[in-house]
């Protein structure tokens, strides 16, 4: 995988804190009816690796795992216009659907309808999750009501993310992949150093971004690692900061990337920022 060039970085702004925090809520709901395909028809994992999604650049699309089924398919959804679709391999789209006035459960209807269509088991359709979401209103009844603008910023978010972090993976010679992850919301990268067999004792690095959480509800850059280091004797960073409350490693919160004032200049310091806590992170693991 070759490093990838500055010019695809798209400059970030600053943004609605409030109006992106809901509009990112509404899109965590959305990209559950991706995930379900895959949980449907793909054999179930202790980690739920059958509803992992990912980012295509190309398509400015979150989209699930490929489905074998009558054609080999798979679904995906558009954050700018909160639009699902059902392509085939060669990306022809067999189905769409923009969820703006949507109705989850109108939305799980069509998805009924589309998968018959392929000739596919529907019987045990669901989108009971094997995790515990936030109660977002779109659950209990109401309409996608997506900004235009806010989903415009979480494109580009996921869009950079992915480009500087699989320019990250590809420079620093980590053999990882990212992946957005269906259950808490985020996009990683995770480097197995010591694999014990368990994911909560493996040591490993993880680079990623979220879009918003439980520690900040506003989106931003991260590196993490296991075991946990102290971070006492670490340098201070040239571009975010060291942070050691929930997890160990560092943050880089899009608003402070949005005061940098050209895009070139964003994305090397986000690139900077990504492998020079990789660095320190790493060298703790023994």
């Amino acid at each position: 995988m070759s490093p990838l060039p500055h010019h695809l970085w798209k400059r970030i702004t600053n943004f609605d804190t409030d109006l992106l925090a809901e509009n990112r809520k509404q899109l965590h709901q959305a990209i559950q009816n991706v995930a379900a395909v895959g949980r449907l028809f793909l054999p179930e994992s202790e980690k739920d690796e059958e509803a992992l999604l990912e980012w295509i650049p190309e398509l400015s699309r979150i989209a699930g795992k490929w489905i074998q089924g009558e054609v080999k398919f798979r679904s995906s959804i558009n954050p700018e216009s909160l639009t699902v679709h059902l392509v085939d391999a060669s990306l022809t789209t067999l189905s769409s659907l923009e969820l703006t006035d949507k109705k989850q459960g109108a939305v799980m209807i069509w998805l009924e309808e589309q998968l018959a269509s392929l000739r596919l088991d529907i019987s045990n359709i669901s989108l009971t999750l094997p995790y515990k979401l936030p109660e977002y209103p779109q659950a209990k009844g109401k309409p996608f009501k997506p900004d235009v603008e806010a989903q415009q910023y979480l494109t580009t978010l996921f869009h950079n993310s992915w480009l500087a972090i699989t320019q990250a993976i590809s420079i620093l010679g980590i053999k990882a992949e990212p992946v957005i992850k269906p259950h808490h919301f985020y996009m990683v990268a995770v480097e197995t150093v010591k694999d014990t067999g368990d994911e909560e004792t493996s040591a490993c690095v993880r680079l990623g971004m979220t879009p918003g959480d439980d520690i900040m509800d506003e989106p931003y850059i991260y590196v993490n690692v296991f075991p946990f280091p102290s971070t006492e004797d670490f340098a201070p960073l040239a571009h975010g900061y060291w942070y050691e409350d929930d997890w160990v490693g560092a943050i880089y919160k899009l608003a402070d990337i949005a005061k940098i004032e050209s895009a070139s200049e964003q994305h090397r310091s986000v690139l900077n920022f990504l492998q020079e806590v990789y660095k320190t992170l790493r060298a703790t693991i023994k």
